[in-house]
């Protein structure tokens, strides 16, 4: 499945816009190249193609909840997306993060069923990032991507583990789908989805 605000400072002198419109030539010619989790190939388009969307907003400029076929509710495109486009992105004070020593902490006290509860909450609504080494539980409506085999969005390769891109042009009311077999596998927590995530498309995607 799968996302932070970036803002340019408004600068008047005239060798400063043209030193930035050449920077932004160079940059367009320098496109960065990512690969999607299947590994193919991509040019990644961002919030920098779309001017006027916040990229905290992005996806509530692309994308709206609804009742989905697959599994309870849904993330659906309200508009036409290109591929190779991030829809999603967030910055970390956006997410929960559960990190290895916030787990073993929780595992080592005395649960009840509110505790309980955390756990669930992480595994439906998180993913673990290598790179992050944590969990990262979601608060927005990426929380309700579900899982496909055949998915139409994923993380770009760059390096971000917050942020989702389309791996193929959505059209306007598809669901925006990602294979949660393709995210990293926790180490030290079986909570979340690994590559040995085995349930059809229309099973519940996972259960602790």
């Amino acid at each position: 499945m799968h996302t932070s605000a970036k803002g340019a400072a408004s600068r008047s002198p005239k060798a400063v816009r043209t030193s930035t419109a050449l920077k932004a030539a160079a940059a367009k010619k320098l496109d960065p190249v990512f690969q999607n989790r299947s590994g193919a190939r991509s040019t990644q388009r961002n919030s920098a193609d779309h001017p006027r969307v916040s990229s905290v907003r992005l996806i509530d400029h692309y994308t709206e909840l609804r009742p989905s076929a697959l599994h309870g509710m849904g993330l659906f495109a309200k508009r036409d997306i290109p591929a190779n486009t991030v829809w999603w992105k967030v910055r970390r004070s956006r997410v929960l993060l559960i990190n290895r020593s916030h787990y073993g902490t929780l595992l080592a006290s005395e649960l009840n069923p509110i505790m309980g509860n955390l756990l669930q909450i992480a595994s439906h609504f998180g993913y673990y990032s290598a790179r992050l080494d944590s969990i990262v539980v979601c608060l927005d409506n990426a929380r309700y991507v579900n899982h496909s085999f055949q998915p139409n969005s994923g993380a770009p390769t760059n390096g971000d583990p917050l942020s989702s891109m389309t791996l193929r042009a959505i059209r306007a009311g598809e669901e925006i789908l990602e294979d949660y077999s393709c995210y990293d596998a926790c180490p030290w927590s079986t909570i979340t989805c690994t590559e040995a995530f085995l349930c059809s498309p229309k099973q519940e995607p996972f259960t602790a």
